[in-house]
């Protein structure tokens, strides 16, 4: 029997999943949320789509537009999985959905919206970052969100980069990490990767041995906590991160309760800080010698 190739299974589920996102948009009465990370690599011709695999679709919206939003992918026909807050699925086919940006704050998230740009999907249209915006998008993803050099995410910064170089404004795009504290991060995913950038600055080498030796196996929120702008902004994302608001614990945990929601608004501070500590320091398996 003839095996089928990783390129054309890729394919495959780009095409369907993009057919599932086409009658989505179609629900949603002309509202176009824009699209994130491969998705909108995609829709962009920034990725070949027999190579880029997607293993769901990023959408965003507004934090007013998004209880809308999931009320629409209910209809389709997606449902919620159960322990994540915005992830949807349907005949294996997931569409996560976001209303933030980690990094940015309420104006400059206003700003992302304005400047996104359309995207033709089938007979819908979505909408796409700006190339600036989409560029910061993709490092600060693969350098802080994950913390670690997956060449597909170098290859995304790479073919981006070919693609729509010319309309970027480098400069800008560096004053905009440094103002936002994220160069160290993405001038270490930058060297590692071996991806050039025109006008990167040549590193740090505390941060780059940090990087390179940090121990968590699931790093994200401390790297999006070590590389923002200012400890005033720190502390609202910590504050964000350890006490949510009440919807996000009714999706997160699939709460039915006000007395299910006190409970977890207790435990998701410990629990959360046992995840680093185990992270930091795996307790090993008892075949382990």
């Amino acid at each position: 029997m003839t095996q089928a190739s990783p390129h054309g299974a890729a394919l495959v589920r780009n095409l369907l999943l993009f057919k599932e996102l086409e009658d989505f948009l179609g629900e949603l009465r002309g509202a176009a949320p824009i699209l994130l990370k491969g998705a909108a690599l995609l829709a962009t011709g920034s990725a070949d789509p027999r190579r880029r695999v997607m293993q769901d679709i990023d959408l965003l919206v507004r934090p007013e537009e998004l209880d809308g939003l999931m009320a629409a992918l209910r209809k389709q026909g997606f449902e919620k999985l159960s322990g994540n807050a915005s992830q949807f699925r349907k005949n294996g086919l997931d569409i996560d959905v976001h209303a933030e940006i980690w990094y940015l704050d309420e104006r400059e998230r206003a700003l992302f919206h304005l400047r996104a740009r359309e995207a033709v999907i089938g007979e819908q249209t979505a909408k796409v970052p700006a190339p600036d915006d989409h560029l910061i998008y993709i490092l600060a993803h693969a350098a802080i969100q994950h913390g670690e050099l997956e060449p597909k995410w170098a290859e995304d910064v790479a073919v981006f980069l070919e693609r729509h170089g010319a309309e970027i404004d480098f400069a800008g795009v560096w004053a905009r990490l440094s103002q936002w504290g994220m160069t160290p991060a993405i001038t270490w995913f930058l060297k590692r990767s071996s991806v050039k950038l025109p006008g990167a600055p040549p590193g740090e080498f505390f941060y780059d041995l940090l990087l390179d030796r940090l121990p968590l196996s699931n790093k994200g929120h401390f790297l999006q906590l070590l590389f923002l702008r200012s400890w005033r902004f720190r502390l609202k994302h910590l504050k964000k991160y350890l006490f949510p608001d009440s919807s996000f614990l009714i999706r997160r945990y699939d709460l039915r309760s006000d007395a299910q929601v006190l409970l977890w608004r207790l435990l998701r501070p410990l629990l959360l800080l046992w995840n680093l500590v185990h992270s930091a320091f795996p307790i090993p398996s008892h075949g382990a010698r």
